[in-house]
């Protein structure tokens, strides 16, 4: 490091200067849920968050979800469901954006799915309303501010 003192009246300011350029990495933002890309990020702890292109592949007006794991290949399901349907998780709005939310940490815990960091999925659409994604394809890690 450099030191320049400059005098100014009474007053003494020292500024460092330095020789060599740390190897800085640019913060480049958190990764979001663009609301026109069909994305499914599974939070930390279980949170489905589904972008509302997602949602609008369930269908118009689903107010609540089924969800359905394959072991072999590793894929989450997720289809509309009835008021009556067993095990139907509710699809929550939210107040300020148009992601769509499911409560999955039962889900996630019960087949044994780890939820300790935030990964995003690109939405499958597998036939009839079910859409889904792919543990095992490569993810996006979303980080926390």
């Amino acid at each position: 490091m450099a030191k320049t003192t400059t005098k100014t009246g009474t007053e003494t300011t020292t500024i460092e200067t330095a020789t060599a350029v740390p190897a800085f990495e640019f913060f480049q933002g958190n990764l979001s849920e663009s609301s026109s890309s069909p994305l499914i990020t599974v939070r930390r702890g279980g949170l489905l968050v589904l972008t509302a292109a997602a949602a609008e592949m369930l269908g118009a007006e689903v107010e609540k979800v089924q969800l359905a794991y394959d072991r072999s290949t590793g894929t989450v399901g997720i289809r509309a469901a009835g008021n009556d349907a067993p095990g139907a998780y509710l699809l929550r709005s939210q107040a300020k954006s148009p992601n769509r939310l499911v409560g999955g940490k039962r889900f996630f815990t019960y087949n044994g799915i780890p939820t300790e960091k935030a990964v995003t999925f690109d939405a499958i659409r597998y036939s009839d309303g079910l859409i889904g994604f792919r543990m095992t394809v490569e993810t996006v890690e979303v980080r926390a501010a």
